[in-house]
């Protein structure tokens, strides 16, 4: 059962088992590789390449999963996805490495957890990059900003020549993706199938 033209659709194979009269379905396995690339409709929309799922958080505060980058800014600056959940990251201190309250965590320690397929149990907040009023700025700071491959998002000052890392967008994946449970259309939940969520492996 395939959708080629919804963007972060995952096909399903499905196995059929026959009766008297008609069939039922037996067996259903999602395909989790990757897929296409499709035109956005915003430089504010990502693309995830590799294995894992961006993370979003409903206004009910509750996680879930989805390869649908349609994200985009609103009028107060919050990125939000096309449902109006709100994209989870890291907030970094000023050498790009991730705080955790008042510590940080190198660089090192987090691609170590991530090649040996580890969690990192590290809170993720809402991406805010709100425009001051005053002077039309990014955070009141930054002319403009720009998004990297490893998820980070610099501000930029000075006719660019100061990019600041301010967030690091998160990426999860999962030991058993074929075991998330999938809620919505394009938005999954863990399971115990599926085990807990690791760090994703990819390029934005």
């Amino acid at each position: 059962l395939t959708n080629c033209y919804s963007p972060g659709f995952r096909e399903s194979k499905v196995n059929f088992k026959t009766f008297l009269g008609g069939a039922v379905i037996d067996h259903s396995i999602k395909n989790f590789g990757q897929g296409k690339s499709t035109p956005g409709t915003s430089n504010e929309n990502l693309f995830f390449e590799g294995s894992g799922f961006f993370v979003i958080r409903n206004p009910e505060g509750n996680v879930s999963y989805t390869r649908l980058g349609e994200f985009t800014f609103d009028a107060e600056g919050v990125y939000k996805a096309k449902n109006g959940a709100t994209v989870q990251g890291y907030i970094l201190n000023d050498k790009g490495e991730i705080m955790q309250g008042t510590k940080s965590i190198s660089a090192d320690l987090y691609q170590q957890t991530a090649l040996k397929g580890g969690s990192l149990d590290i809170p993720t907040t809402n991406i805010k990059m709100w425009i001051d009023p005053n002077n039309g700025k990014y955070l009141g700071k930054y002319d403009d900003y720009e998004i990297k491959g490893d998820g980070t998002i610099y501000g930029k000052a000075d006719g660019g020549k100061r990019m600041v890392p301010l967030y690091r967008i998160t990426t999860r994946n999962f030991h058993n993706s074929a075991g998330l449970y999938e809620f919505k259309s394009g938005q999954f939940i863990e399971t115990e199938e599926s085990g807990k969520p690791v760090i994703g492996c990819g390029e934005i």
